[in-house]
């Protein structure tokens, strides 16, 4: 009756069977037997099996061979794309000690698929320190909310089979209780890169790149990284920029602005400096606030704003191959050239738009695939650029009936 025995001998018995399906991954818990491969199993492949196992003592119940999906095994379902747990519900009530260790000791086979985290089984594992297994054990409200929250990862919880043409990825994740790893596959993995990448996020990779690069050719570190600032802009770069923040990750030595002199260092004189960016992060309390819209049937963008206790609207016309982003990108384009010397707070209900605002000052333009959007790119950033007060571009997913598109 040993559990390690029986593992032992029916991997003893399946030994034949794996030299000669060299194609077919077969599992087995004890035994529950899970026989896989591309094709499809014949009648003589199932023959062969039960013949090879009775031969071994190991008698297989025909009543108890899966031959189509959904298929049952340890606790999951395996349907054609997607593998579920099969119990998507908790034992209850929980009175005891023993009622506690058996919902976690099903929670322990399918936390994984469901993305169930120490942090969410925290609230019940403190009721694990008594020794008595018929202990009464009362459940406050966290305890209660807990088994909830596990409750609705288990009755969503999924993942997808292995697509046998992709490679398997590695995704670390850093959440604030704790990172965890996810075992995935990239199926866009090639993808076209980003379109506009900032000058920080330039002088990051470069920054990257040659430490990687120094340390491969001499074994060391360098001793120091001009970066183009001045000096006054390089303590507030070295603060808020989180580009170059984890681009000098564990860097020990100097970080400045000088630049070297002599004939040979010319091309360092055509430097551009970085500047502190002009589109801010919060709203600027002194400034006019702009509500951007655009209509996807309309093909027309609008910009609403307050002044002198009326309501005043600008309607844009939308042209041949525009879409709701290049609208939507027009209608914050307008706004900040024609409030373009003051303090301007931009409300689009683009999440899209708002994220690029504050990017593409100064930033490198890769070619679009849409030539609207890239010469809406090049504008975004020329009228940025020319601004010499500071605006802000706030996203609220809202819409007042009267005035939207």
């Amino acid at each position: 009756n040993s559990p390690t025995l029986c593992q032992l001998y029916v991997a003893w018995a399946l030994q034949p069977l794996r030299q000669k399906w060299t194609d077919t991954i077969i599992y087995h818990y004890m035994d529950d037997i899970l026989c896989c491969q591309q094709q499809s199993f014949t009648a003589e492949d199932i023959q062969q099996l039960t013949a090879l196992l009775a031969d071994k003592g190991l008698v297989v119940a025909p009543e108890k061979v899966q031959r189509s999906a959904p298929w049952k095994y340890l606790g999951w379902t395996i349907e054609a794309a997607k593998i579920r747990p099969q119990k998507l519900t908790l034992k209850t009530p929980l009175n005891t000690l023993t009622d506690i260790q058996t919902v976690l000791g099903d929670i322990q086979w399918v936390r994984n698929c469901a993305g169930i985290s120490n942090v969410d089984i925290r609230p019940l594992t403190e009721l694990l320190r008594g020794t008595q297994p018929a202990a009464r054990i009362l459940l406050t409200e966290e305890h209660h909310a807990a088994l909830q929250h596990i409750v609705e990862k288990l009755s969503t919880a999924w993942t997808t089979r292995r697509l046998l043409d992709l490679q398997i990825s590695l995704l670390i994740c850093n959440l604030v209780e704790s990172p965890f790893a996810v075992i995935c596959q990239w199926q866009n993995k090639n993808g076209p890169c980003i379109s506009v990448q900032t000058r920080p996020e330039a002088v990051g990779e470069l920054i990257r790149k040659g430490r990687s690069r120094i340390l491969e050719v001499t074994g060391q570190e360098p001793a120091d990284i001009s970066i183009p600032v001045s000096a006054v802009a390089l303590e507030w770069w070295m603060r808020n920029s989180l580009a170059i923040q984890e681009a000098l990750l564990g860097f020990e030595g100097v970080v400045h602005s000088q630049q070297p002199q002599g004939k040979l260092w010319q091309i360092i004189r055509r430097n551009r400096w970085l500047e502190k960016p002009k589109v801010v992060d919060r709203p600027i309390p002194e400034g006019t606030t702009v509500y951007t819209d655009a209509g996807k049937r309309s093909k027309q963008a609008v910009c609403v704003w307050p002044e002198a206790g009326q309501w005043h609207k600008q309607l844009l016309p939308g042209q041949e191959g525009d879409t709701l982003q290049t609208l939507e990108l027009t209608a914050v384009i307008w706004a900040l050239e024609h409030w373009l010397n003051l303090p301007l707070n931009v409300v689009t209900d683009s999440l899209y738009v708002a994220g690029l605002a504050p990017r593409i000052q100064d930033a490198l333009i890769k070619e679009a695939s849409n030539p609207l959007l890239g010469r809406l790119f090049v504008r975004l950033r020329s009228v940025i650029s020319q601004r010499t007060a500071p605006c802000a571009a706030i996203h609220i997913r809202s819409h007042q009936w009267d005035l939207g598109l």
